[in-house]
């Protein structure tokens, strides 16, 4: 059986980018104040998440900052780019053991051309 030929790449970029859009829409109303837009709108969209455990009410002692960018091709074609920062009570291995992860898990199968981040995180 013949498939289709692939649609033309710049509808591909525009689904990528509607699908983008539909995410950071979702994240923001998620995490609201913990969401935070760093570009300017032109470009990739690149931001970052304040992530704390879920602790039942108890006072937090540890917190990180997940720094994301979409590639043009995510989420079709590749995973988001992760970058895990410092904000509270980690230390530099954890921090790495913790970007290890969300890497590795970003590029599973599993996940492989889906909107991921709140899944990963």
């Amino acid at each position: 059986a013949l498939s289709p030929p692939p649609p033309p790449r710049r509808f591909a970029d525009h689904m990528a980018g509607e699908e983008q859009a539909m995410e950071l829409e979702a994240l923001e109303a998620i995490y609201m104040d913990d969401f935070e837009r760093l570009d300017d709108g032109s470009g990739a969209p690149v931001f970052q998440l304040k992530l704390v455990p879920e602790t039942g009410g108890e006072n937090n002692h540890v917190s990180l900052c997940l720094h994301v960018e979409f590639p043009p091709d995510y989420p079709e074609a590749s995973p988001p780019k992760l970058k895990v920062k410092p904000d509270h009570g980690l230390e530099d291995a954890q921090l790495a053991e913790c970007e290890a992860m969300l890497i590795e898990a970003a590029a599973s199968d599993e996940l492989a051309g889906t909107p991921m981040v709140y899944s990963l995180v």
